[in-house]
């Protein structure tokens, strides 16, 4: 009860405290801000209680729920006397609240950004965002959003790329095949430089010298993402380079033949290979194997047996005495009865044709002699 009129003294009448008020000694009092009175003949400053959170109560508010708390930039905690501003980098919540009854703030989480008590997802793998964040932060060149365990959305952190690896747009890549990536913080596809020559670099190579080549049926050029075999006809190179890092081809040599990359002497005179040769090849008869001034290993060539000589097996032999030899011959012939092996001016043991046996003379076994 409180003492009327409360304008005038002395006082002679008295009245219920009413609704929004608490009376004590005949004096009539608002309930205080934050808190409210729902009911007559209150008499202690509590009222009828705190405010519900999520609300304000003025000066002598009469519900829990006297006025909304007003929106997401805002929140009213139990007992609230006015709406309090959310602080930047945090958001309103409880998030399944209404957003004009917000009674708490909460620090922004790790992978998002808050505006105006609003909490957002990061946006993209481009982006990250630490704890307290109020706008997203653009990854660097070099860098990748971070952790890859989370949804693109929500990353929280950047970090820088590591060897074998590059990093464009928050994204991390393998450096690509035939490239390798020695350090940190690349960020194109080429990374450090192309593989060394004699090697091959998978997706991901950190060393210029990832993987050996492999053996003489291949060869790796620089740059190379793989072995590549030698071509039919074809040897590895450089000789003088072991042959697991051989780094180029090359048409297999006059005077050798090659398979699988490995070049081998043609091997006697007997046989010869032209350039680009896949195995050796026989001597036919009547033919020498050539260059003569070659090692007889080493032949590439066959030329008609010359006259005065017979070829076999690749080799030129002197046609022998009383005997002739024409072009092409692959043995030494016997000269008939009657004749002579001539010309008469090449050396006796290099004819290669047969004459008439000369007047007053008689022929025999290829020699001429007086009649007697």
């Amino acid at each position: 009860m409180y003492s009327t009129p409360e304008d005038s003294y002395p006082r002679t009448g008295e009245q219920n405290c009413p609704r929004g008020y608490y009376c004590q000694a005949g004096l009539r009092y608002s309930c205080p801000a934050g808190t409210y009175g729902s009911q007559e003949r209150l008499n202690s400053p509590s009222c009828s209680g705190n405010c519900t959170a999520g609300y304000y109560c003025p000066e002598g508010s009469t519900m829990a729920t006297q006025k909304n708390c007003g929106s997401t930039n805002v929140y009213c905690p139990a007992g609230a006397s006015y709406s309090t501003p959310v602080t930047e980098g945090y958001y309103s919540g409880p998030l399944e609240s209404s957003t004009v009854n917000r009674y708490e703030q909460h620090v922004c989480e790790a992978g998002y950004y808050c505006v105006s008590g609003v909490r957002w997802n990061c946006g993209s793998k481009a982006l990250y965002c630490p704890q307290q964040s109020t706008h997203p932060l653009v990854v660097d060149e070099g860098y990748y959003s971070a952790p890859l365990t989370v949804p693109v959305t929500n990353r929280k952190e950047q970090v820088i790329c590591s060897p074998g690896h590059y990093c464009t747009a928050g994204s991390m890549y393998n450096c690509t095949a035939g490239n390798y990536g020695s350090t940190t913080g690349l960020t194109t596809g080429e990374c450090s430089g192309k593989c060394n020559q004699g090697y091959y670099c998978m997706e991901g190579s950190t060393t210029p010298t990832q993987q050996k080549c492999g053996g003489i049926e291949w060869y790796c050029p620089k740059g190379s993402a793989h072995p590549t075999r030698v071509t039919k006809s074809y040897y590895t190179a450089p000789l003088t380079v072991d042959v697991d890092l051989r780094y180029e081809q090359r048409i297999c040599d006059a005077g050798y033949f090659c398979i699988n990359g490995t070049r081998t002497e043609c091997g006697g005179r007997n046989y010869y290979c032209p350039e680009g040769s896949v195995e050796r090849r026989e001597v036919p008869k009547g033919y020498v194997s050539g260059p003569e001034e070659s090692s007889e290993m080493i032949r590439w060539e066959i030329n008609y047996c010359p006259a005065g000589f017979y070829c076999v097996n690749g080799g030129k032999n002197e046609c022998g005495v009383n005997k002739y030899c024409p072009e092409g011959s692959s043995s030494p012939k016997d000269v008939p009865e009657g004749y002579i092996a001539g010309p008469e001016v090449a050396i006796e043991t290099q004819k290669s044709l047969i004459m008439n046996c000369t007047e007053g003379y008689y022929c025999s076994g290829g020699a001429m002699m007086d009649c007697g």
